[in-house]
């Protein structure tokens, strides 16, 4: 603060204009003008001594004119009284600037105790300012080094993300390798699979074939007997092919049956006239298959209605074979169909049989 002050002096004392204004600002008007007052009053002074000395001027001329003793003391006396006014009343004015003078000292004594007062104040503010910005400076410091420390965390998290990310692109690049590899590895094993399905695909093909030989082998060693075993019927006698061929050729355009129906017609496995417990003649269209599966029951079912269309006998349809798949079993249960169950020669597979298109 005292620093503060000396500035403030010292531009005050270097600038005139600057003092001229912080004089007008701090004094009244009737101090800035006391010098004034002091030169008019001494010009006045001097007048006054001037209009003295004129006067006895004039009184010594007069004497040496020999004017009138009485005439000179009149004059003296009034040169003498209006003297004697004049000092009166610059006395008088005298008096007053005295008075004005002690009143405007008074003031200004007073001002200057304000003005102490108000810079004591104002030290008192500034230095509490200080003080604050000294506390506010140690928080800002302190601030500051928590920032710096902050930013040495930062930086050594940003050097430990770019670390991480660093083993994570390496883990991601040999992740990518790896999964390469096993894609590979899969599709060579898919591959295999596949061969093998196939292969198995192909096994089980070859097994049903080998199986629907079987069973259509031991039908045939013994069939006309096994029909009759089967379904009750009195007789049995097998249509042959040559028979099955010409029925096709008279009646097939009839029956509308395409080229495969023929084909499927002639290729029966049996196709039989039969004749019943009560001595009715019928016919017995048969389809062997190890398992029975829903395309035996078809054509059975539909080789009867040929047989039932050409000859106007009632015709029936019966399948043979160990055993019957889910869905053929519906057909068999609802009497559609016959099933004539052949012995089970051959060991089972433990898995379900599939339906074939």
């Amino acid at each position: 603060m005292v620093s503060l002050v000396n500035e403030l002096f010292a531009a005050l004392d270097s600038d005139p204009a600057l003092m001229e204004a912080a004089r007008a600002r701090l004094l009244s008007r009737e101090i800035l003008e006391l010098p004034q007052t002091m030169a008019r009053l001494a010009e006045s002074h001097a007048r006054l001594a001037e209009s003295q000395n004129l006067a006895l001027a004039e009184l010594a001329d007069a004497g040496t004119r020999g004017a009138k003793p009485g005439a000179l003391e009149v004059a003296f006396a009034a040169f003498r009284a209006d003297v004697i006014s004049r000092f009166v009343e610059t006395d008088s004015r005298i008096d007053r600037m005295n008075e004005e003078n002690a009143k405007l000292r008074g003031e200004f004594a007073e001002f200057r105790m304000e003005v102490r007062e108000k810079f004591a104040e104002l030290n008192a503010r500034i230095g509490d300012a200080d003080r604050r910005v000294d506390a506010t400076n140690v928080r800002i410091d302190d601030m500051n080094a928590r920032i710096d420390a902050t930013n040495v965390r930062i930086d050594e998290t940003n050097a430990r993300i770019d670390e991480t990310n660093a083993e994570l692109a390496k883990l991601r690049r040999e992740f990518e390798d790896f999964k390469d590899e096993v894609n590979a590895r899969f599709d060579r094993i898919e591959a295999r699979l596949d061969a093998l399905t196939r292969d198995m695909k192909t096994v089980r093909n070859d097994v049903g074939s080998i199986k629907g030989w079987v069973a259509r082998f031991e039908f045939d060693r013994d069939r006309e007997d096994f029909i009759i075993e089967e379904t009750g019927f009195e007789s049995v006698e097998i249509v042959s092919r040559a028979e099955r061929r010409e029925m096709m050729r008279t009646h097939g355009d009839i029956l509308g049956a395409t080229k495969g129906e023929r084909r499927s017609f002639v290729r029966a496995d049996a196709l039989a006239r039969v004749v019943d417990s009560e001595g009715r003649d019928a016919f017995l269209a048969v389809e062997v298959s190890y398992t029975v599966h829903w395309q035996d029951t078809s054509r059975a079912i539909r080789n009867a209605g040929f047989l039932t269309k050409i000859t106007g006998l009632p015709a029936y349809a019966a399948v043979a074979g160990t055993r019957v798949n889910a869905r053929s079993q519906r057909t068999v249960d609802s009497g559609e169909v016959l099933f004539m169950e052949m012995e089970d020669r051959a060991p089972r597979e433990d898995e379900e049989d599939e339906d074939e298109e």
